[in-house]
């Protein structure tokens, strides 16, 4: 956290460039640090909280992607597809001082976030984040539910099959 404390609720990180993305107990959140900001402070800086919303001033931005209903657990989270090195991974939060090996993963299923239905999130072979809803026999589709927190304007781009949220820091396409 802001705090540098351990986030409960963090289940698996991936670290990009300018940005972050967590995998949380209720879904997703997106972490973009203004480039300008990032290169002129140590990596280290500690942050106490986020910019207020309605600043001009932004140097990190916060968007929330949440599941409504879902049941996102460690327990039904299954590490697939790991390589020897990559540039974009994700990392749980249980990795210990003493491990040696750390083996990148390309892709993380979580299984019945609603009945019936699993989340496939993955790093594509052209190094971008996507994820999947897995509809199973007996899965009913509208249980899916997203709830978008901390983004200014979303855009559906119906003929590409493209959401696009738009932050200050620059725009998410899901």
């Amino acid at each position: 956290d802001y705090d540098k404390n351990k986030a409960s609720n963090v289940l698996y990180s991936l670290n990009a460039d300018n940005s972050s993305i967590f995998l949380t107990t209720s879904g997703l959140t997106y972490s973009i640090i203004d480039r300008v900001f990032q290169n002129t402070n140590p990596p280290d800086i500690s942050l106490r909280h986020s910019p207020d919303r309605n600043s001009t001033d932004k140097k990190v931005v916060r968007m929330d992607m949440i599941l409504l209903g879902a049941s996102i657990l460690k327990s039904n989270t299954e590490e697939l597809e790991y390589q020897s090195e990559a540039q974009l991974a994700f990392y749980g939060n249980t990795i210990s001082t003493e491990a040696r090996d750390l083996r990148f993963c390309r892709q993380v299923l979580v299984r019945n976030i609603y009945p019936n239905i699993d989340w496939l999130l993955k790093i594509t072979n052209e190094n971008s984040f996507k994820y999947d809803f897995i509809v199973h026999p007996g899965g009913d589709v509208n249980n899916i539910r997203l709830q978008y927190n901390g983004c200014s304007e979303l855009h559906l781009n119906s003929t590409k099959d493209q959401l696009t949220l738009v932050t200050p820091l620059g725009n998410i396409t899901e």
